[in-house]
């Protein structure tokens, strides 16, 4: 069995308790810190893994769109095209149907709400109840695809390694957007290890974690089996 060589990588997080804040405080200090730097982790978790996913993925400039020459999507009904357009290119690559994913910044999913692509109409997704009516991404699957969001993924910028956050380019409204399958891209994930220790220059507990983690794109452009696209639609033309 090939083993799948992921690449290692490391994040940490750390953080004081006072005494007197712990004792007195009407909040649990701890708890709301342990919450932050999670939420941190979680964001350079993304950004590392989404990065190496757009570095390796197959692109089609013509239906998909690339930096400075960006497909719009600036309706709803736009935004749903091109969901459909990304799934007729992996049905083009005989990828499965099921499993399929897309990876977006929150602002592609505020205009796919919109109510000129039909999605928080009844008539179209078949339930009254539909979560998309609540304002929320849907549990159902748009086009075959499982939806997912990402701050990570910058909107009109190229981002950078110190925001945690990636682009295609500084044109205002481009952005990149993800479709693949889960079969195409594999990761690892575990925090390895959390420790108090008593800080010698204060009356405060230090608190401590270690995150590490691993990624690969298995189906790489140029594989045969094109399992990830990167693509560049234009939310602000």
């Amino acid at each position: 069995m090939e083993k799948l060589g992921y690449t290692n990588h490391t994040d940490r997080v750390a953080f004081k308790v006072d005494d007197i804040e712990e004792r007195q405080a009407h909040l649990n200090w701890e708890a709301l810190a342990t919450s932050s730097g999670a939420y941190a982790l979680k964001k350079q978790y993304d950004y590392n893994v989404l990065t190496n996913i757009n570095s390796n993925a197959s692109t089609d400039t013509t239906n998909l769109g690339a930096a400075s020459s960006a497909i719009s999507c600036n309706t709803g009904n736009e935004c749903a095209n091109y969901l459909s357009t990304a799934a007729r290119l992996l049905d083009e690559a005989d990828v499965p149907e099921d499993n399929r994913w897309c990876v977006a910044p929150p602002q592609f999913y505020e205009i796919l709400r919109q109510a000129d692509a039909k999605l928080m109409d009844a008539s179209v997704t078949g339930e009254s109840t539909s979560a998309l009516m609540n304002g929320a991404i849907t549990a159902r699957k748009v086009h075959g695809f499982t939806l997912y969001q990402s701050n990570a993924i910058a909107v009109g910028s190229t981002g950078s390694d110190s925001t945690a956050t990636f682009g295609p380019s500084s044109t205002s409204g481009e952005t990149n957007v993800l479709f693949g399958h889960m079969s195409a891209v594999a990761t690892a994930s575990q925090i390895a290890k959390t420790e108090v220790v008593r800080d010698p220059n204060s009356f405060a507990d230090i608190v401590r974690g270690l995150h590490v983690f691993g990624r690969k794109v298995l189906r790489p452009s140029g594989s045969g089996f094109i399992g990830v696209y990167s693509a560049v639609p234009d939310l602000n033309t």
